[in-house]
């Protein structure tokens, strides 16, 4: 296959990455995966900002994306969702794992479907990572 046919098979190869910006970049569920998998495989250990922001976001992949973070990239400061239809479901898992990973500073989440249900975990959440 051409390398064109696996546009990230040069970006697994650099394992100093410090941000990931796949913004608007029309990825599917299996492309994001592929993002995950990647993530939980270690490829990019030093990564601190995930951008897919404008990608469908199903709560498949939020679960997925979560466990990759926790796994692969322990250390992410920011994680930039904005655009990517996330469902209230999406936005519960989201401030989950808001609370349990303090590393994060910097959570967008703009125009998306979040809704009440979702926004209100993570002011929960936010609240409580401010108070103690």
């Amino acid at each position: 296959a051409a390398s064109s046919d696996y546009p990230l098979r040069d970006v697994y190869k650099r394992q100093a990455l410090h941000c990931l910006e796949l913004v608007n970049a029309r990825l599917d569920s299996p492309s994001l995966e592929m993002v995950s998998k990647a993530i939980r495989a270690g490829h990019w250990p030093q990564l601190r900002t995930l951008d897919l922001s404008f990608n469908r976001v199903d709560v498949t992949i939020v679960q997925s994306l979560i466990n990759a973070l926790t796994g692969g990239a322990p250390n992410i400061r920011a994680l930039l969702l904005g655009g990517s239809q996330i469902s209230p479901q999406g936005g519960a898992l989201i401030a989950k794992y808001l609370g349990e990973n303090p590393s994060l500073q910097q959570l967008d989440l703009p125009f998306n479907m979040i809704q009440a249900q979702g926004a209100e975990r993570i002011a929960e959440v936010s609240v409580t990572r401010i108070v103690t």
